[in-house]
């Protein structure tokens, strides 16, 4: 039902007057810093007979000696209107100052499909870090490991075994004091540094916003980009008329 680490000393009388027990102190408090790299996503299932998926992830953390600022949940921004399953991210997670020991420390990781009017949960994943909180407590050197494809699951893909999406995800372990010399920001926040993330211009443009589902624009190649300039000459243009008409111009 458990273990217990303990120290005993066996005297005999005698020596014990000669020797009085040193009372034991409390051993200095230990602090890390959790990063979680997001780089892409592979292979996720469109819903309800949809040809294109809107991928994003959450992030949820489970420890209760969590002590940092940022929320335990944290999302990825969104990339619209994937037609095969892949998106790109390159997104920093970031859980700093969790107070060693923990008790439990993990992360669920939930694959979603974005949508205006309400989001889908596609499938999720539990991922167990407590061991390598542990591991740089007791030698204070960082982990680094390599990113590795994540797969996610949900009851039905649990019974035919189908691949419904996998994460490319990369997991840093840092003692609060090196985290301090090696800051990053959340997302792409300044400092985007260890490592630096480009943010990605794939499914992320005006075209993909309008085909995922809200809108279907029209396909018109590089002038898509140009909408938002012309959105603002529409704009400019009918406060021009409503001046004229009320006579301040």
């Amino acid at each position: 039902r458990g273990t217990i680490e303990m120290w005993v000393e066996m005297l005999d009388s005698q020596k014990a007057t000669d020797c009085p027990a040193v009372p034991p102190v409390k051993p200095a408090e230990i602090e890390l810093e959790v990063r979680m790299v997001i780089w892409d996503t592979k292979n996720v299932q469109p819903i309800h007979k949809k040809d294109y998926v809107n991928v994003q992830i959450a992030t949820t953390l489970d420890c209760q000696e969590y002590l940092g600022a940022l929320p335990k949940k944290q999302e990825t921004d969104v990339h619209y209107n994937s037609k095969d399953g892949f998106a790109i991210f390159n997104w920093r997670v970031v859980f700093s100052r969790i107070k060693m020991p923990v008790k439990t420390c993990s992360v669920k990781m939930d694959l979603i499909h974005y949508d205006l009017l309400g989001s889908t949960t596609i499938g999720s994943l539990d991922l167990d870090i407590k061991k390598y909180v542990e591991r740089v407590a007791a030698n204070m050197d960082a982990i680094e490991l390599a990113d590795d494809w994540l797969a996610f699951s949900n009851s039905d893909s649990m019974e035919t075994g189908d691949d419904i999406g996998q994460a490319k995800v990369q997991l840093f372990v840092l003692t609060h004091v090196e985290a301090l010399s090696k800051k990053a920001g959340a997302g792409r926040d300044d400092p985007n540094d260890y490592p630096p993330l480009i943010t990605p211009a794939e499914g992320r443009d005006w075209g993909d916003y309008f085909g995922a589902g809200f809108f279907k624009f029209p396909e018109f190649g590089m002038w898509k980009k140009l909408l938002p300039l012309g959105v603002i000459m529409v704009i400019f243009l009918f406060c021009v008329i409503m001046m004229k008409q009320m006579g301040l111009l």
